[in-house]
């Protein structure tokens, strides 16, 4: 019986195996560092803003037109020409909002609440007083809000991958 399960594991194994090895790469914009050999890829979609060497600037979702060309927001570049790519992230532009915000909120109703507002009883009024969690929210969220990672082209040599579709392989 347990000879029979493994059989058709690999049985199993076997028959999937052809679909992964045809399945086409993703397309998107690969970029390879020229002292360390790194290498990272924004696949096609994601928010961009691409700058060229004439200093022409567009913000927008990543499109691969060809080797030569990528598309972002109706604005081809071609990619021989670029000279810094930034990956814009949306969830932490998201994240820095609701922590400014949010530290903004919570100084407001500490100075509300300290000045006397809700009691009637309180005679004199006297300086607000605040403690440091409303700052402290609002400072953590500079980093949010300011990352985003370039990528100029004196560190960096890019390469746009097209899609490749299943037709255009020859068996």
């Amino acid at each position: 019986m347990k000879y029979l399960g493994v059989f058709f594991f690999v049985l199993f194994l076997l028959n999937f195996q052809p679909a992964q090895a045809q399945s086409p790469e993703p397309s998107g914009l690969l970029m390879y560092n020229q002292k360390s050999g790194k290498t990272k890829f924004i696949p096609e979609n994601k928010r961009v803003t691409l700058t060229n060497y004439r200093g022409f600037r567009s913000s927008g979702k990543l499109e691969v037109i060809s080797k030569e060309e990528v598309l972002v927001h109706g604005r081809r570049f071609r990619v021989a020409e670029l000279s810094k790519v930034r990956r814009n992230y949306l969830g932490t532009k998201i994240i820095g909002a609701v922590l400014l915000v949010g530290g903004q909120t919570v100084i407001e109703v500490e100075r509300t609440v300290s000045t006397g507002m809700f009691d009637s009883n309180v005679e004199t009024l006297r300086d607000p007083e605040f403690s440091a969690t409303g700052f402290i929210m609002m400072g953590a969220s500079l980093p949010f809000l300011l990352y985003a990672p370039n990528y100029k082209y004196d560190k960096w040599t890019y390469e746009a991958v097209p899609s490749q579709d299943l037709g255009e392989f020859q068996y």
